[in-house]
């Protein structure tokens, strides 16, 4: 493990490589960004560990989307091996529609505007999500 800034940075990679893998529709590369007993909470539901994020993602209705993530921030405690952040996000999503990104589609309105709250550790295979908890502030939707 190198400085707090070198792991902060790392971590909050891991926040922007989430939003790209999902938006690029691949599922486990978003899943293997967790540590393997890592757990996400979104949209009601409590997923652990790797196999069960990658589903998740796998069986929901193909769509295209687009992740906008600001506000990124970390802390490390080097001592422990885990850090603490999170950040700002605007979704915009259109299902139906393949998420090759090949050609535009008509644009959605932001489909939900919220917050990531994440907990990251550092392992054998370096910093990892532990746990990620998605926090609605916006939803074009209801009851999302």
């Amino acid at each position: 493990m190198n400085s707090r800034l070198e792991a902060e940075q790392h971590c909050r990679d891991l926040m922007v490589r989430y939003c790209l893998s999902l938006d690029a529709g691949n599922p486990d590369a978003c899943a293997e960004l967790f540590a393997k007993d890592g757990g996400l909470e979104i949209l009601g539901a409590r997923l652990s560990g790797r196999e069960a994020i990658s589903r998740y993602f796998k069986e929901r209705p193909p769509a295209r989307s687009v992740h906008l993530a600001t506000n990124l921030h970390a802390v490390a405690d080097l001592q422990s091996g885990t850090a603490q952040g999170g950040c700002n996000f605007v979704l915009y999503r259109q299902e139906g529609v393949a998420s090759d990104h090949t050609a535009p589609v008509p644009m959605p309105l932001p489909l939900t505007v919220g917050m990531y709250y994440d907990r990251f550790i550092f392992g054998e295979s370096g910093w990892r999500i532990a746990y990620r908890r998605l926090h609605v502030i916006f939803s074009s939707r209801t009851g999302a």
